[in-house]
C-alpha cells in the first residue's frame, strides 16, 4: 500500500509520516503489505513485505511496542511479547525485504492484545555543505493478537444535537476486540472524528464524530449511519437526542 494514498475497503490507511529533525528533502518512498497484522495461537507468526519504491537504497529500522489508549491519546510502551526480524535492514532501489513477526508469549484466554509495528527510515548523514532539510518516514501498523476465546467488537451508537447546532455521533465498543473505523458517513456526508482521519476504538472505549446539523434535516430525529470498518461495513439508524 502506498504511503501517500488512502486504503480502500477494509484496509487501514497507514498513519501519517512523522517529520524528524534534522530532515532532508526527497525522502525515500516505501510500501508495506499487509497494513494490518493478526496473530493467533494457531498462527503465531506473520510476514510483512517492505518494498523500496525510491531511487535510493533505504536503511530501515523495525520495532514493536505495546499499544493502549487513555482518553483520546494512544500510548506506546516497550515490549518483549513479540519479535520482528530483521530489526534493521538495507533495501536497494526497487528491491524488497520480508519482515517476520513472531509471538513470544501465550495468547490471552479472553482478551485481544494490541501492539504496533514501527517501520522507520534511518536517514543517511547529510552531505558536506548541505543546508537543506531531511525527511525520515515512519509507518505504524496495527498488530493484534487474538485471544483463545474468539473476540469481536460490538458497537452501540448514540446521537446528540449539540448546542451549537451540530450533530454528534458516538460509537461505544461494548465488545472484546478493537475496531478500526476507516470512515463514517451520514446520508453520504463524510465526517472525521475531531478533525482526524481513521481511528481505532478499543474495547470499552468510545469515539465521536461531529457533523453539520443540516445533514439531518429540520424535522428528522434519526441519523442513518454507515461506517467502513475493519469488521466490514456497519450500517443502521441512530436516534438523535436533543441538546
Amino acid at each position: 500500500m502506498n504511503l501517500f494514498a488512502w486504503a480502500a475497503g477494509r484496509h487501514l490507511p497507514i498513519l501519517a509520516a512523522l517529520l524528524l529533525l534534522p530532515f532532508r528533502l526527497g525522502a525515500g518512498q516505501f510500501d508495506v503489505s499487509p497494513t494490518r497484522i493478526e496473530l493467533t495461537a494457531a498462527k503465531p507468526t506473520a510476514a510483512v513485505t517492505l518494498k523500496n519504491e525510491s531511487g535510493d537504497k533505504l536503511v530501515i529500522q523495525n520495532s514493536i511496542v505495546s499499544w493502549t489508549r487513555e482518553g483520546k491519546e494512544d500510548r506506546y510502551a516497550p515490549t518483549k511479547d513479540l519479535i520482528v526480524t530483521p530489526p534493521i535492514t538495507t533495501v536497494p532501489p526497487g528491491g524488497s525485504q520480508v519482515l517476520r513477526v513472531g509471538l513470544r508469549r501465550p495468547v490471552d484466554p479472553r482478551r485481544e492484545l494490541a501492539y504496533r509495528l514501527f517501520v522507520q527510515e534511518v536517514p543517511p548523514p547529510p552531505q558536506t555543505g548541505f543546508t537543506g532539510v531531511q525527511i525520515a518516514l515512519r509507518l505504524s501498523l496495527p498488530l493484534l493478537v487474538q485471544p483463545a476465546t474468539p473476540a469481536s467488537p460490538r458497537i452501540a451508537w448514540s446521537g446528540t444535537k449539540r448546542p451549537d447546532g451540530g450533530l454528534e455521533i458516538t460509537a461505544r465498543n461494548e465488545g472484546s476486540a478493537l475496531l478500526s473505523v476507516d470512515e463514517l458517513s451520514i446520508r453520504a456526508t463524510a465526517g472525521k472524528p475531531q478533525g482526524q482521519g481513521p481511528v481505532s476504538i478499543f474495547p470499552g472505549g468510545r469515539q465521536s464524530w461531529v457533523f453539520p446539523g443540516e445533514v439531518l434535516g429540520s424535522e428528522s430525529g434519526t441519523a442513518h449511519v454507515r461506517a467502513s470498518t475493519s469488521a466490514g461495513v456497519i450500517e443502521g439508524d441512530v436516534d438523535v437526542e436533543g441538546p
